[in-house]
């Protein structure tokens, strides 16, 4: 995370604002409030999301102040189905604007819900690979990075950016993750997902922020 100040004191560096690690279901925790029918089991160091036809389940974060930057970090495995234009992923809404990200077996993308588009051009990954995935937004600037985690180089690639479209806005803003809205699955499959963490940071503590990038 970035400085917040240029002062080199511990308090005065970004951080995430709330953690979550699977020693609990996210809605166990307090935090998070739990939507869908899917179905979700707690494992050893991950929770196993499972979502069948028309299905979906997600986590939602407490309000934020509307217009606050937000800085998420996450690791997953897609293990079975998936799309770049909807499905598992995670979404954030603040004000009029809306992005989120979307994760298939092979493949993430970053999308301007509003405009019901991609942005930009889809990252890649072997299939069912662990990935972890980092997003930062505020307004419509909105950035996507991805780090595969089995390899040895440990480098953030830049997947997307761009500029969000404004649409219709919501008085605060929110974060969902999970399988956050239902897919069509032919012949009975589920849509599968093991997920590991998630962290994020609003606002002040996102400090200079990585909504404009990084080097």
């Amino acid at each position: 995370m970035p400085k917040i100040t240029a002062y080199p004191l511990d308090y005065q560096y970004a951080g995430f604002s709330f953690n979550w690690l699977p020693f609990d279901l996210p809605n166990d925790t307090g935090h998070y409030t739990q939507t869908g029918a899917g179905s979700a089991t707690l494992g050893s160091g991950k929770i196993t999301i499972s979502c069948s036809t028309g299905q979906d389940k997600f986590y939602e974060s407490p309000s934020m102040g509307s217009g606050v930057p937000v800085t998420i970090r996450t690791r997953l495995k897609p293990v079975a189905q998936g799309s770049l234009a909807g499905g598992r992923g995670f979404e954030f809404r603040s004000g009029t604007y809306w992005g989120a990200v979307y994760v298939n077996v092979d493949g993430l993308a970053l999308y301007d819900i509003h405009a019901s588009a991609q942005i930009g051009s889809a990252g890649s990954f072997g299939a069912n690979s662990e990935i972890d995935i980092l997003f930062a937004m505020d307004d419509a600037n909105v950035y996507l990075w991805q780090l595969v985690a089995s390899k040895n180089e440990k480098q953030w690639i830049l997947i997307a950016n761009g500029s969000l479209s404004a649409g219709g806005g919501i008085a605060n803003s929110r974060i969902r993750f999970g399988v956050i809205n239902s897919l069509a699955l032919g012949g009975g499959a589920t849509l599968d997902t093991e997920w590991y963490e998630f962290h994020y940071a609003f606002d002040t503590a996102v400090g200079d922020g990585l909504f404009v990038g990084q080097t």
